[in-house]
């Protein structure tokens, strides 16, 4: 098993989408991504230009905050527009043999 704290079940993370979960850690909003079969990665969803809540747009893979317009690279969490000048907080996952998503 992988360390760290239990999130969910991976099925629930649908291919090319996206999952909801609080950081254990900070206690932030986070969301999980399966960009291909198999594949899952994690971020804070805290935007960091003005502290909303960005989400997951599936069509065209990025993170959008409805704030103020800032979209992040849905695999790094890479600004690509402004205004934010970071990126999204990345949160090491793993998916354990009991199917389920453990964060550290």
């Amino acid at each position: 098993m992988p360390s760290g704290t239990k999130i969910g079940a991976a099925s629930v993370v649908p291919v090319k989408g996206a999952a909801s979960f609080q950081d254990p850690a900070t206690g932030d909003p986070a969301i999980v991504v399966q960009p291909v079969a198999g594949t899952f990665l994690a971020f804070d969803a805290i935007c960091p230009h003005a502290g909303c809540s960005v989400e997951y747009d599936s069509g065209s893979a990025v993170f959008v905050c409805p704030c103020h317009g800032s979209q992040f690279d849905g695999r790094s969490g890479a600004v690509t527009v402004g205004p934010a000048n970071s990126g999204l907080a990345k949160i090491r996952v793993a998916k354990g043999s009991d199917g389920q998503l453990y964060v550290d």
